[in-house]
């Protein structure tokens, strides 16, 4: 009996605005406590989204592993070889900072169309899907040497020229070039199914394989317009 008394008279010390208060923000814990798991993503549907674009992501990570690879291969490069590879790599920031807007497009344009046009023509084929991945890659290491040899020779200052004015038009090539080899491989793979089963499968249309790579087309030239 003492011992509730104490309680009750403890209770009643408190004053009647901080017991509301409290009540309060009970309540409204209760209610973000019932409405915390419907806010939060469907862990089915994200496995399900994680699976569907697997090889998307498998292929940025190879973009960059390159990246990696050719910042150490940066150390060996200097600014005449950067302009050697500039066709395949898109690695001449000399020339996106001197030459003209036009110049600038067609070459980024180019270097990246290349990626695209090799990875169309694996697709093609039924061993394509083994060689495609190898096109990131190499995009990967022409950033890499890029932005380890800026780093290296203008420090700061050439970090933040690749950053500002590389990065978002290589970011859109690279993107490019992923959705393209993805693309390929589902080609080749459809193509060595359609070869080497025995079941009757429908033929792959090679109308829609054409279609798919207007994405990475639109890319290609956006990322030569952010050039």
């Amino acid at each position: 009996m003492a011992f509730a008394a104490s309680i009750l008279c403890t209770y009643s010390c408190f004053p009647t605005h901080m017991l509301h208060g409290k009540r309060k923000d009970v309540f409204w814990m209760k209610i973000l406590m019932q409405r915390l798991p419907s806010s939060m993503p469907d862990k089915a549907a994200f496995h399900s989204s994680l699976s569907l674009h697997r090889a998307k992501i498998i292929l940025a990570v190879i973009t960059v592993i390159g990246t990696v690879c050719g910042a150490l291969l940066s150390r060996h490069a200097d600014a005449n070889l950067l302009e050697k590879l500039d066709f395949l790599l898109n690695s001449n920031y000399a020339q996106r900072a001197d030459a003209p807007s036009a110049s600038v497009f067609l070459a980024s344009a180019a270097s990246t169309s290349l990626f695209l046009l090799a990875c169309f023509l694996c697709g093609l084929a039924v061993w394509g899907m083994a060689v495609a991945p190898l096109f990131p890659f190499i995009r990967g290491v022409g950033l890499g040497m890029t932005g380890g040899y800026l780093l290296a020779a203008k420090g700061g200052w050439g970090a933040l020229f690749y950053v500002a004015v590389l990065l978002p038009g290589a970011f859109s090539g690279c993107v490019s070039i992923i959705l393209g080899t993805d693309n390929a491989m589902r080609f080749a793979q459809a193509l060595r199914k359609n070869c080497f089963s025995n079941a009757d499968e429908e033929s792959p249309r090679f109308s829609r394989y054409i279609q798919r790579f207007g994405p990475a087309l639109l890319l290609c030239f956006l990322g030569a317009a952010l050039d």
